[in-house]
């Protein structure tokens, strides 16, 4: 079950959430992603989305292996589930 607590979040980290909530059920591709919330191109070295989904997965009770919140598309990026 998902942690429905209030979470505490830095501004990027909710620039993202907040990113992904505007495309429920679609597939972000961590490209487009990492353009929108920093505005500027994505470098593949870079894994701060990767980090920041991972902040954000354990701070609402989220596991990547059995997402309720946020599923990782292997080699696409990352979707919002809906419920």
């Amino acid at each position: 079950m998902i942690n429905r607590s209030e979470l505490k979040l830095s501004s990027n980290k909710y620039d993202l959430l907040t990113f992904l909530e505007k495309f429920p059920g679609q597939i972000l591709s961590r490209e487009i992603t990492y353009k929108k919330i920093k505005g500027t191109n994505y470098d593949a070295i870079n894994r701060s989305i990767d980090i920041s989904i991972s902040n954000i997965r354990s701070k609402v009770g989220d596991k990547p292996t059995s997402p309720l919140c946020i599923k990782t598309i292997r080699n696409k990026g990352y979707m919002l589930m809906i419920e």
